[in-house]
Order: structure tokens, then C-alpha cells, then sequence
């Protein structure tokens, strides 16, 4: 099994969007699960215009077994979507998520878990249990600042950065002078780390 923690130093990334697009690539060749962990702000089901049904709260709340939860999109992928939780201070059961995560998985296939934004106890925990990491960011020295805080921690938990993916990167020159825009080569500089260009 391959498995992948989908993750952002912060919110706005388009991290979600692109675990999206790296579960669909991937569906082409293997079996893929793409399992949405974020509770307070889930948009997986508004990209995929998802019924609101089978979510990763309903295995968390005991209301169905975890492969219950899963949504077929095509014959090699099927997602798990996460529903809005009300209450923004509910205490999440890393135990209880990370055993439901272990049982959707299969050991033939890839899976990629869109983790919640940012630096909390919930994306630690997630990554301190699965070892695996995909850094989102933007051309932002904000967004970089907080990837290469990212990086640091993964380092620090024995998380392996399989790379980092630079989200909506301009390529044009005269976009690439303004201060915001920073060059790829800078980031990898940064970070440390292999880079994509989204």
C-alpha cells in the first residue's frame, strides 16, 4: 500500500483540489481511496458534487463501518468525504480515526489523505501515524513560510516529504518579478525538497 498525507502549512492552498487531481491521475493505473480528514471546513463534496450521504464522521460516530462510508467515482476510485462538524471544539479521537483510515485501506493500492490546514494537533497526529507527507503550497512567501514549518515538523516526526507541489505558479516573466511570485528555485531552496509546478 501507498499512502499519502495531502497537506498545507495553511488554509487556501488548493490542497484539497489538488489530492483531487493526484487520486484521479493515479486511478488511472491502480486502486485508489481518497479519504477527506478535514471536519470544519470539508469542500471535497462541492468539487465532486457529492451526494450528502457517507461520510468519515458517520464511521467516527459509529453510525456505519468504515467501508460503508466509501463513494465509488469510477472502477479504481472511491472517496471518502468528511461532513462539517458543528462544533469547532470537539476533541477528534486520533486513535479511533487512524484505525478507520487502516481499514479503508487497501494493501494493493494508493491512498491519499486531504488532511485539515495548517500546523494543529489533528495534522500531526495523522502525520505521526501514517509517515508519508505531499506538501501544497502557493508562490507566496506566506504559504512558503509555513510549508517550510511543515517540512521541519514531518522531519522532526520521521515523516518522509515525498515532495512538495507548488499550487496556481505563474510561469510568465512578468508575472515572476512581482515580489508575491516566488521563483521555483527559491522554494526548493527553501524547503528543501523536490518541486512541482500546479
Amino acid at each position: 500500500m501507498n499512502l499519502f498525507c495531502v497537506c498545507s502549512g495553511k488554509g487556501g492552498t488548493g490542497k484539497t483540489l489538488v489530492s483531487i487531481n493526484l487520486a484521479f491521475a493515479c486511478a488511472e493505473f491502480s486502486n485508489v481511496k481518497l479519504i477527506e480528514t478535514d471536519m470544519l471546513t470539508p469542500n471535497m463534496r462541492f468539487y465532486l458534487e457529492l451526494p450528502k450521504k457517507n461520510c468519515l464522521n458517520d464511521a467516527l460516530n459509529g453510525k456505519k463501518k468504515p467501508k460503508e462510508t466509501e463513494i465509488a467515482l469510477k472502477e479504481n476510485l472511491k472517496i471518502v468525504q468528511a461532513a462539517y462538524d458543528a462544533n469547532p471544539f470537539k476533541k477528534i479521537d486520533h486513535e479511533k480515526i487512524n484505525k478507520i483510515i487502516k481499514e479503508i485501506a487497501e494493501e494493493n493500492g494508493t491512498v491519499f489523505i486531504d488532511l485539515p490546514p495548517g500546523l494543529n494537533e489533528d495534522v500531526i497526529a495523522l502525520l505521526r501515524e501514517f509517515k508519508s507527507a505531499i506538501i501544497v503550497t502557493n508562490p507566496e512567501m506566506g504559504a512558503v513560510s509555513d510549508a517550510r514549518k511543515l517540512v521541519e515538523i514531518c522531519s522532526e516526526l520521521k515523516a518522509e516529504v515525498k515532495g512538495v507541489i507548488i499550487n496556481r505558479k505563474q510561469n510568465n516573466r512578468k508575472n515572476s518579478r512581482r515580489p508575491e511570485n516566488t521563483r521555483s528555485s527559491s522554494l526548493r531552496k527553501a524547503c528543501n525538497r523536490k518541486i512541482s509546478g500546479f
